[in-house]
């Protein structure tokens, strides 16, 4: 199943930091996440390392503030 991240946005009441046109085919580990998944980063080792995955999109709790 093929997902723009504005269509899962919409699903899961996100909002969007990028390319909100940007095509999610799978869902991976965010070790293992290319650039077509979407990963999960919920504690914060794994926010702390966020620009090492190579997934196309990381979901994020809602305080989470890049900087």
């Amino acid at each position: 199943m093929e997902a723009t991240l504005s269509e899962i946005a919409d699903i899961v009441g996100g909002r969007i930091i990028g390319n909100s046109n940007t095509v999610i085919c799978g869902a991976a580990s965010f070790e293992d996440a290319k650039v077509y998944d979407i990963t999960f980063a919920g504690d914060a080792g794994f926010l702390k390392k966020i620009k090492e995955t190579g997934a196309g999109a990381v979901i994020v709790p809602q305080r989470f503030n890049e900087s």
